[in-house]
């Protein structure tokens, strides 16, 4: 199993409000002494607006997976 992440923000709340950008969720554990933020990729999806955050997610979840995959396969 790899592990990837992705921001989810700059999407409107059920209030109507855009979400901001938080740290990376990664910082804050380490892996055999390395912290995992230098080692797992946190994608940042682009766009303007939640549909397009949106859309980059569906288009791009399945290459993250993967990519998550080779990175798992050089720390083993």
């Amino acid at each position: 199993m790899g592990v990837v992440g992705i921001y989810i923000h700059g999407l409107k709340d059920k209030e109507g409000y855009i979400s901001k950008k938080g740290n990376n969720p990664f910082d804050y554990f380490d892996y055999r002494g390395e912290n995992l933020s230098s080692i797992v990729e946190c994608y940042n999806p682009p766009g303007s607006n939640s549909k397009a955050r949106y859309d980059w997610i569906k288009k791009h979840i399945a290459a993250a997976a993967d990519e998550a995959v080779k990175i798992r396969n050089n720390y083993n």
